[in-house]
């Protein structure tokens, strides 16, 4: 008796509060089921309580049907990353979507979908070590193109998911975002579909060799005053991403001259900085002129951004230099 007189309590406790969340609803559904059986024979003249029951009932089935209804079916999305992985919802910090429509993270669909920023990892790959210039790799380089002949324009689609936190060529993933949206680039059935864009930082101190110039005077290219630096030797991720018809979202080796010097390698230029806004680093005393000039240096924090859209760039922390 004192067993049932409790379950009637609990009942009544719940059918007065009205439970409102989706656990309560649960935990009262759970009582009435459990006690049923003692519920009938013992108050089966009570037809009050009787009806009382019945109608939290319902409302805890209803309240069930419509959470069950508003939430995602999974956690993943229709979006697909460069490295043949499935976006997932939790990936997802923005959604960008027509004005008007529901921009929660919740009801993201293909028709509805503009653009979505992602937080925490970017797109990388392993680099190839491939290095040219025309002052280190003469035999080589073609004057007329401005080429060299021992290496190919091959691309490569085979990129790694890298979260913060994880390390490649010796350094830290510390910042990374990823941008997918809409683009021109869509229409060319490019893998990857919709992935546009990808900003990262890896934190780490490396050594790198390669040629170095301060700018004396402002170009389309580097304003003045900014230190470029041409890697000819070293360790750094690739974060490169532009669209090929054929081979879809990919990366290739960047071709480039400025002053004295022509290079190939996977990165292009890395800018250090400006010596006008950086009292560390005119410090270095890197010679001002209107060549390059070969040099060792260490760098630190170096970071990528790199889009379908645009040319891609490098920065990075001048920590030590040296000529050689």
């Amino acid at each position: 008796m004192k067993k049932t007189k409790a379950a009637l309590a609990v009942i009544l406790a719940a059918v007065l509060c009205g439970c409102s969340s989706k656990e309560e609803n649960s935990s009262s559904s759970s009582v009435e089921e459990s006690t049923s059986s003692s519920f009938s024979t013992t108050v089966s003249s009570s037809s009050t309580i009787s009806s009382s029951s019945t109608t939290s009932s319902s409302s805890t089935e209803s309240s069930t049907e419509s959470s069950s209804e508003s939430e995602p079916l999974t956690n993943e999305t229709f979006l697909k990353g460069l490295a043949d992985d499935v976006i997932l919802r939790s990936d997802i910090k923005q959604v960008f979507v027509p004005e008007g429509q529901d921009a929660s993270v919740e009801n993201l669909t293909e028709e509805n979908f503009s653009s979505v920023l992602c937080m925490g990892f970017i797109y990388v790959s392993e680099p190839k070590g491939i290095f040219r210039t025309n002052l280190d790799n003469g035999d080589v380089y073609d004057e007329i193109t401005m080429s060299f002949n021992d290496i190919s324009d091959e691309k490569d689609a085979k990129y790694t998911r890298l979260n913060v936190g994880e390390k490649m060529c010796g350094m830290t993933l510390t910042f990374a975002e990823t941008n997918f949206a809409r683009t021109q680039e869509d229409a060319l059935g490019a893998a990857g579909s919709y992935f546009c864009y990808g900003s990262c930082t890896f934190s780490g101190e490396t050594e790198l060799s390669g040629y170095i110039n301060l700018r004396t005077e402002g170009s389309n290219f580097a304003g003045e005053g900014d230190v470029v630096f041409v890697i000819t030797e070293g360790d750094l991720p690739v974060v490169n991403y532009t669209v090929d018809a054929e081979a879809g979202i990919c990366h290739k080796m960047m071709n480039g001259s400025d002053k004295n010097l022509v290079w190939s390698n996977e990165y292009g230029c890395i800018f250090l900085g400006n010596v006008f806004d950086n009292a560390a680093l005119a410090g270095f005393e890197i010679p001002e002129g209107n060549e390059y000039v070969k040099c060792r240096i260490v760098v630190d924090n170096v970071k990528y951004t790199s889009s379908t859209q645009f040319y891609p760039r490098i920065e990075a922390e001048l920590v030590s230099f040296e000529l050689i």
